[in-house]
């Protein structure tokens, strides 16, 4: 079976958010500029439709999100809070890296001249 199609990495996922922050801004009519400043402004602001945390280290004054769209190449994984160093878990990788994929399908039909029935049964199990 084919696996399915996932965000493969943070970087993906905060350009996703980001561009759906800057697009909710400009539809309020917003110019690029503005779109782009309060998309970024908000990115991890989870009251305002952002991530609500922060997965990067980022260089002084530098944006995570340039305004092509795409993460920042001086964007370093991982943060520190000052006391811990945080890096974000792989929970696809922790999930499937061992695994494998099963589908069952069952189904009974039949009748008379009178009565006719059919029922189905469809599982799927994941194992780690």
């Amino acid at each position: 079976m084919p696996n399915y199609d996932v965000i493969t990495d943070p970087g993906q996922y905060y350009e996703t958010q980001f561009a759906s922050l800057y697009n909710w801004r400009k539809n309020l009519g917003a110019s690029d500029q503005d779109a782009y400043r309060w998309a970024s402004d908000n990115i991890y602001n989870g009251n305002n439709g952002g991530l609500g945390y922060q997965v990067y280290t980022l260089p002084e004054g530098e944006n995570l999100i340039g305004t092509n769209g795409k993460l920042n190449p001086h964007a370093k994984l991982g943060y520190r809070d000052g006391e811990y160093y945080y890096t974000p878990d792989d929970w696809y990788d922790e999930t499937y890296h061992n695994s494998f994929r099963q589908e069952y399908n069952v189904s009974v039909s039949g009748g008379t001249d009178r009565l006719s029935y059919y029922a189905g049964v469809v599982a799927q199990t994941v194992c780690a």
